[in-house]
């Protein structure tokens, strides 16, 4: 699973532990509990699925297999509402450098 950004007309704020999206795009309103608020802030910043779970287990005393399964299934729902797009990758241009060769 790779990273996700929120789609362009999707908009969070910040309610307390939960969050409120809206897209602009449809005009809807979803309402997230604490998790999915915390899943979807973190695909703000273009975490991958793992450091979301990563970032998941150290806050909640459950199993790691139940984080994962969780994140995919808040994950998954998001894609298929239209609120998240793949995030751009960078590309890391490299220069080769033979020996001896100043950079």
């Amino acid at each position: 699973m790779s990273s996700r950004v929120p789609a362009v007309g999707v908009e969070f704020r910040d309610a307390g532990a939960e969050g409120v999206i809206y897209d602009t795009r449809s005009r809807r309103i979803h309402i997230l509990n604490s998790t999915a608020s915390i899943v979807f802030k973190m695909c703000q910043t273009g975490a991958s699925p793992h450091e979301i779970w990563e970032r998941l287990r150290g806050d909640f005393d459950v199993p790691a297999e139940r984080v994962e399964a969780d994140v995919a299934q808040i994950l998954e729902k998001f894609d298929t509402l239209c609120l998240l797009k793949p995030a751009p990758t960078s590309e890391v241009k490299s220069e080769a450098v033979t020996p001896g060769q100043a950079k």
